[in-house]
């Protein structure tokens, strides 16, 4: 068979591997729901592009909920408690940290910045934003 037979083979090949690939990531119950609520379309042609790579770094480890936040710590035996390290006393969560905490300045910068924005407030919507998550790299001081 010459290559140019191989073409459409090929090609058909791609379509059905895209289709399975898609009907996998709609369909699963559970496991990667996280990150489906981030990118509903697995095989999206939109890349998201970074200025650094600390910053690309730090927003798949907030999307696959895999960082540094003490949670995630106490998870993996590296924190004693899993707890703020404010005075709130709640379970440090990503959510917790860029959305809900009271204690600290950065969930009144985040939601400043989605108001000017015009973005909604919520974790998923947040960490499909560029702009946002280049803010988190810049007015965290702590390595996420």
């Amino acid at each position: 068979m010459t290559s140019r037979g191989l073409r459409p083979l090929l090609a058909c090949l791609i379509k059905v591997t895209v289709e399975q690939l898609r009907y996998t990531w709609t369909s699963m119950e559970t496991t990667g729901r996280r990150f489906y609520n981030v990118q509903p379309d697995v095989v999206s042609r939109d890349r998201i592009l970074f200025e650094t790579r600390s910053a690309e770094v730090l927003a798949h480890r907030l999307r696959f909920r895999k960082c540094r936040l003490n949670s995630c710590l106490h998870k993996i035996a590296l924190h004693d408690t899993g707890t703020c390290d404010s005075s709130c006393g709640q379970a440090e969560t990503i959510e917790h940290y860029l959305i809900n905490c009271s204690q600290n300045e950065i969930a009144a910068a985040f939601k400043n910045i989605c108001d000017q924005l015009k973005i909604s407030f919520t974790l998923p919507s947040i960490l499909r934003q560029v702009a946002v998550l280049e803010e988190i790299r810049r007015l965290t001081h702590r390595q996420l």
